[in-house]
């Protein structure tokens, strides 16, 4: 899911603050938000017909331009994100079908060099096509399809559509999660400014290992933008800039807990890079309830 990390009051200081070079449109953060599905195995699908997740999270951060410099502009963002999975018993292509669900709402406050406050709802989020497969007993690996929809509330969403493709392996035997998920986001000209953001890889790292009924562990994320801007439009003066390239690393530890069908998931992740985006921290909360009973998975002592 999505988390709005700037506001459209922030773009005029961040075109004068960060560095020329090609990049993502200044105010305007990656679709997917790094690290969000730490401690998930997304590599394969929980064995119940509809199951939600709940996410909160608040990230205390501040921007900075290409060389890592802070810019004088803090955030402080809030999310809430409600997320539905529906993972019926069908089989395609020899793998497990799911399609997702989710609704991000959001709070942001900004200060420092300019102050602004916004709230409402983000940019949906539709993934109706996701395939898992067992490779192995306990060994899973998945691929899935989805789309970010410009809509929402003006004050705090973005006015494009971005798709997404993703991949994921899930190792999941004696006690160990052990999950890479990579996903790949290209994103459409904004409708507002004409200003295309580059594409944006991901990458979210687990390694938990249960212990005494808790599963706990280190975790990590990479994000990078992999391809050039290119700005059709005039919100950024006449010379039609474009911004520093986005770059981030993150370093954390996750712990989970199971009440009977419900998993609960804390962690805490820190900006230990970045470049031309947001650094900070991020402390996460999410909740995982199947609202069916959870079928038996073969081959893996894990089902979550």
């Amino acid at each position: 899911m999505k988390a709005r990390y700037m506001t459209a009051a922030m773009a005029l200081a961040l075109a004068l603050l960060v560095q020329s070079a090609h990049a993502i449109e200044p105010g305007v953060p990656p679709q997917y938000p790094a690290g969000v599905t730490s401690g998930i195995p997304t590599g394969t699908i929980l064995p119940a017909t509809f199951y939600v997740d709940f996410y909160t999270n608040y990230y205390d951060a501040r921007v900075v331009d290409a060389s890592g410099k802070k810019t004088g502009i803090n955030i402080d963002v809030f999310a809430n994100v409600p997320q539905i999975h529906f993972a019926p018993d069908w089989t395609i292509l020899g793998g497990k079908f799911q399609a997702i669900a989710q609704i991000p709402f959001v709070d942001i406050r900004v200060s420092g060099l300019v102050h602004a406050a916004n709230s409402g709802v983000d940019n949906p989020y539709l993934s109706p096509f996701n395939l898992a497969w067992t490779l192995a007993p306990g060994t899973f690996f998945s691929i899935g399809e989805g789309i970010y929809l410009p809509e929402g509330d003006k004050a705090v969403r973005d006015n494009f559509t971005t798709y997404e493709q993703s991949l994921a392996f899930s190792y999941l035997n004696n006690g160990w999660d052990v999950t890479a998920h990579a996903l790949f986001d290209f994103n459409e000209a904004d409708k507002t400014t004409n200003y295309k953001s580059g594409n944006i890889f991901s990458l979210d790292f687990t390694a938990t290992k249960n212990i005494g009924g808790l599963d706990i562990g280190p975790i990590a994320y990479y994000q990078n933008q992999t391809t050039n801007d290119r700005n059709d439009g005039f919100a950024y003066g006449p010379a039609r800039p474009t911004f520093g390239r986005i770059k981030a690393v993150g370093l954390g530890a996750l712990v989970s807990y199971r009440f009977g069908p419900l998993i609960a998931r804390a962690s805490i992740t820190s900006d230990v890079y970045a470049r031309s985006t947001t650094q900070g921290t991020h402390y996460w909360l999410s909740l995982t309830l199947p609202l069916t009973p959870i079928r038996a998975r073969p081959n893996s002592n894990t089902s979550d």
